[in-house]
């Protein structure tokens, strides 16, 4: 998995983020604050054991708040913190 692999798929999941008519504004401001902070993260490459735990355990968090009303934005995130194991982030 690559870099450019795992961004595209973060950009798949702001466009699905976007598209969700009914998320709380809470919900849409977490999910687009931990994208970007992946991107930030990937970009400046400061991928430490720390970073790396707290944003799998934020996707994580988020991706099963929104299973259930939002399950293909769902998806997306759990697909992103997967790309993120496999990278070894």
């Amino acid at each position: 998995m690559t870099k450019e692999t795992l961004l595209q798929h973060i950009e798949k999941a702001r466009a699905e983020l976007h598209a969700a008519r009914d998320l709380t504004p809470q919900d849409r401001d977490l999910v687009g604050n931990l994208m970007t902070d992946i991107v930030t993260h990937l970009t400046e490459g400061d991928f430490d054991e720390h970073t790396r735990d707290r944003l799998s355990g934020r996707f994580a968090d988020q991706a099963a708040r929104l299973e259930v009303n939002h399950p293909k934005l769902a998806g997306l995130l759990e697909r992103v913190v997967s790309f993120l194991s496999s990278m070894g982030i």
